[in-house]
């Protein structure tokens, strides 16, 4: 049997090893926008936000792309790591600018995940969804995520976007996270990838259009655009004594229009700026 559409054979059967691709520049830049000033591709870094802060302190300006092969210190939110293996997945990170008014900062990762999922239902995803506040989700499994880091830049505030998204993940890497991960090829149902330059593309541009909404949008069209998607919705939150002053109980209830997540306990609706998986009952 051929191999389609350019992949190897080996990805037939979405636990199967697929051949590593490569990650080609040029590709990359034919398919982003002139206003892109700048595509980066590296074999290893520590992380693609990292290199992009230490990069805005040399002068670096907006758009400029940051896409790794591999990292070896990747980060998710709250400092976490993000495992990175080379060949397979994407992650990069994009220098945007963000927007002036603060309450429409808070609101850019928000914009960002509703962008990166509806640019991943173009490709053919279904039953995605967004955990706040910056999960993406397959069937409740993490496919990806955000992480967005404020900059100063000198022509007024700036943000680094980074995206780590799963195209494949090797069941060794599975048993070793002991958590529900997902990759975009168990959810496309083994069908064949499109060549990971086109993933890492599809993610720039996602950033770049939720940049652009956080700063034009109001907060009213982000709850609106938010609830469909939002996984949390309904679901029980337990909050230690330092969020509510005595531990408290309460119910997941979307977010507000400054993209803080609703939570009713009793007759009060708290809204949280920060959110631990362990609060999550389920």
């Amino acid at each position: 049997m051929r191999p389609l559409s350019g992949e190897s054979a080996a990805l037939v059967g979405s636990r199967v090893q697929p051949a590593p691709q490569p990650l080609r520049t040029a590709v990359i830049r034919a398919r982003l926008p002139s206003t892109v000033r700048s595509v980066q591709v590296f074999g290893r870094l520590d992380s693609t936000n990292a290199e992009l802060l230490r990069q805005v302190r040399r002068g670096a300006r907006p758009v400029t792309v940051c896409v790794a092969d591999g990292q070896t210190a990747g980060r998710g939110r709250g400092g976490r790591s993000w495992r990175s293996p080379s060949g397979y997945n994407v992650y990069v990170s994009v220098l945007e600018r963000a927007p002036r008014d603060p309450a429409a900062r808070t609101r850019l990762p928000l914009w960002v995940g509703i962008r990166i999922v509806e640019a991943l239902q173009d490709a053919g995803l279904q039953r995605l969804r967004l955990k706040w506040p910056n999960d993406v989700l397959w069937r409740g499994a993490k496919l990806g995520g955000v992480l967005a880091e404020a900059v100063a830049l000198p022509s007024g505030p700036g943000v680094v976007v980074g995206v780590g998204l799963n195209l494949w993940v090797p069941a060794a890497l599975r048993r070793e996270l002991g958590r529900p991960v997902a990759d975009v090829r168990e959810a496309l149902g083994g069908r064949p990838l499109a060549p990971r330059e086109i993933w890492v593309a599809r993610m720039v541009e996602a950033v770049m259009a939720g940049s652009r909404l956080a700063r034009e949008a109001d907060g009213a069209l982000l709850t609106a655009r938010w609830e469909p998607l939002d996984a949390l919705w309904g679901t029980t939150v337990r909050l230690p004594p330092q969020v509510t002053g005595g531990g408290a109980e309460g119910v997941a209830q979307g977010i507000d229009t400054q993209g803080r997540l609703r939570v009713r306990v009793g007759r009060e609706v708290l809204r949280l700026t920060t959110l631990e998986d362990r609060w999550v009952a389920g």
